[in-house]
């Protein structure tokens, strides 16, 4: 018998700052499946319909890739990453980093 529990799905408010009037909107809540995978439980205010987009785009991605600090020998600026699989433990922090950098979106878990 195995004594691990079975991970489910984690909820998130879905929230996206305007960072020109520092307002925010909450776009809805999505749920995150054990693996990486995003699925949309409830709409909120997204009349753009920005959430569906960034939900199908970003639950095509098989991996992240995450910025680090360059080894000492490296070029001066030089920009090294690393790679972070969908469904490892650092993926959802690394989804997360991504929405917030790129579409001014947090993920608020619920």
């Amino acid at each position: 018998m195995s004594t691990h529990e079975p991970k489910t799905i984690r909820r998130f408010e879905v929230v996206r700052r305007d960072t020109s009037t520092g307002t925010s909107r909450r776009l809805g809540t999505i749920g995150i499946d054990p693996m990486g995978t995003m699925t949309i439980l409830s709409r909120g205010e997204d009349p753009d319909g920005l959430l569906p987009l960034v939900v199908s785009e970003q639950n095509r991605r098989q991996n992240m890739n995450v910025p680090i600090p360059p080894p000492p020998e490296a070029p001066r600026f030089a920009m090294v990453t690393r790679v972070v699989e969908r469904g490892s433990d650092e993926f959802v922090p690394a989804l997360a980093d991504y929405l917030r950098q790129f579409y001014a979106i947090e993920l608020n878990e619920a």
